[in-house]
């Protein structure tokens, strides 16, 4: 990409910091405009986290208490990006407020997940998506210049959109260590903030089955490593205990660091999301993806990967996006394609590469960093 210039930006999220994941994508992001352009990061805090101060902010002029003051003290840059949240009437008025300070400001806004208003929420949500949608489609729409998605959507509140790939800064993530190959082990590992999205039951159901085989002599063994928390946590673990899977299914909670990378260095497959059917959703653009391909994993999922699109990988499984039970032995099956005629050590930089080639953050913001050129 030509860097004609070294123009300035603000890159704008309203307290995202407050998750590994969201801190990390928040980095890799910076990282890549910053070898284009000065950006400046710009951390929106709640002014006010009051049980009064939500009330006032459900009724109809009334606004979320993010600090945007010190949005106002200084001068209006060539672009704006910002991070989505529920659009209310504070963040109308600030887009106003570029466009009427700098016309020529670009104002990019990504939204992580579309449609969100898919999501089931409680009543209070329901409230906020309200005036979101009303204030996307009547007024913030006539003032943002692209929204960004990752879903295949061309326009969006009737906005042009920027379609992007989710991005992973591929460097910063330590390749998994080579070790011999295991006869009669398979290793799958999940690591996820695990929630009724995910499908984890299609999983256990398919570990169930493949092990009610009566033919149990020849069957490998295939162990499920569960790495993280969530709302569905204590269900499925009553399901693996139900189905007496506990020596095949491991929870471990929140790894970091080290111990992360310890098992992923004993892992031969990485599992994505199973249950994007119940949200209508059919294509996934997971971080976890990307740092499995940057891990030099192989991937398994139920549905469509955007990390694998226009690509005929033989690292990538695809089930399909409903709530069919996941046969295990073509995840076994999938497993001996791979690693039957080479090396772990060929295999893994084979997929490293393609991650540097596909996912890499700025490889996969190109789209947004041209634009933000033009």
């Amino acid at each position: 990409m030509e860097n004609k210039s070294k123009r300035t930006g603000w890159y704008i999220h309203f307290n995202a910091r407050d998750t590994v994941g969201a801190s990390k994508k928040i980095d890799a992001q910076l990282k890549a405009f910053n070898r284009y352009f000065d950006v400046v990061e710009k951390d929106i805090k709640l002014k006010s986290r009051k049980r009064i101060a939500n009330i006032f902010a459900l009724l109809p002029l009334g606004s979320l208490t993010w600090n945007y003051t010190s949005l106002y003290k200084d001068e209006i840059p060539d672009f704006v990006y910002v991070r989505k949240i529920l659009t209310d009437r504070k963040f109308y008025k600030f887009c106003k407020y570029v466009k009427k300070r700098r016309p020529d400001c670009k104002i990019i806004v990504e939204i992580h997940t579309w449609p969100y208003d898919r999501i089931k929420s409680k009543v209070l949500g329901d409230v906020f998506l309200f005036k979101d949608k009303y204030y996307n489609s009547k007024k913030t729409n006539k003032l943002v210049d692209r929204y960004v998605t990752y879903s295949d959507d061309n326009t969006i509140f009737g906005v042009q959109t920027i379609i992007v790939k989710n991005g992973t800064d591929v460097d910063s993530i330590k390749i998994r260590a080579s070790r011999e190959k295991s006869n009669k082990t398979i290793n799958l590992i999940w690591v996820a903030f695990f929630g009724v999205q995910h499908g984890v039951e299609r999983v256990i159901y398919g570990l169930k089955e493949y092990y009610a085989n009566e033919n149990k002599s020849n069957l490998e063994d295939v162990q499920l490593h569960m790495i993280g928390d969530g709302s569905v946590i204590s269900q499925i673990k009553e399901m693996v205990k139900n189905y007496g899977l506990e020596s095949k299914v491991h929870f471990y909670g929140y790894k970091y660091g080290d111990e992360l990378d310890k098992l992923y260095d004993m892992c031969d497959i990485g599992l994505s999301i199973f249950g994007f059917y119940k949200a209508g959703v059919n294509r996934s653009s997971a971080l976890k993806v990307r740092e499995y391909l940057a891990k030099g994993l192989p991937v398994v999922s139920g549905c469509k990967e955007d990390a694998f699109d226009g690509v005929n990988s033989d690292y990538f499984l695809e089930y399909p996006n409903d709530d069919s039970i996941i046969d295990m032995t073509k995840v076994v099956e999938f497993y001996h394609r791979i690693y039957d005629n080479k090396s772990q050590e060929c295999v893994v930089k084979e997929i490293r590469e393609f991650a540097k080639k596909t996912v890499d953050m700025e490889t996969a913001m190109k789209p947004v960093f041209d634009y933000c050129i033009e």
